[in-house]
């Protein structure tokens, strides 16, 4: 293990590291412990992929809280995430998040560096993906949003299923196109 050997040795400490070989020394030591599901691990190493990328030839000590946090905001950008074309979700952001901030904690107990640059970065929410399976509303050119509250005002006024066809026939069959 060269990284322990080199936390042990205070001189060795302040000798500069990659992130890539941090990394790849911590999960090294969390596999051989047994500290984290391996599912987590497995998480994470998916992470790194992406992670790696960006600061796996960077020296640790010179990774700054604005280099994390650039990075998470770009994983919000659009066409970051392959299967929907949109930016990662919070979820996802915060796996990543929590990858690097690990590794720099690894990096604070070995004596690289002394504060965590991971510490109070922020994620973006996002809009949760929705199922292709209602794009119908759309493609008839029905409102989404108004649709849910016509049910909603059907539902309130304990109007019958045959009501509620008669007043969304009413609603939608004057105000759309396409219908």
């Amino acid at each position: 293990f060269i990284f322990e050997e080199a936390c042990r040795n205070e001189e060795q400490a302040t000798k500069r590291v990659k992130f890539k070989d941090l990394a790849e020394e911590w999960f090294e030591l969390v596999e051989t412990t047994q500290e984290m599901k391996i599912s987590t691990i497995q998480r994470y190493k998916t992470c790194s992929e992406r992670t790696y990328k960006v600061f796996g030839n960077m020296y640790v000590d010179r990774i700054t809280f604005r280099d994390v946090q650039m990075f998470i905001l770009g994983l919000s950008h659009k066409g970051v995430n392959q299967r929907t074309g949109e930016g990662l979700s919070q979820k996802s952001q915060k796996h990543h998040l929590t990858f690097i901030s690990d590794v720099m904690r690894y990096a604070i107990k070995c004596g690289i560096i002394k504060v965590n640059p991971c510490d109070n970065v922020s994620t973006v929410k996002t809009i949760k993906y929705v199922s292709q399976g209602i794009s119908w509303f759309g493609d008839l050119g029905i409102d989404f949003d108004n649709f849910f509250m016509l049910i909603i005002k059907v539902e309130f006024i304990g109007a019958s299923k045959h009501a509620f066809a008669v007043i969304f026939a009413q609603h939608f069959a004057f105000t759309n196109d396409k219908w």
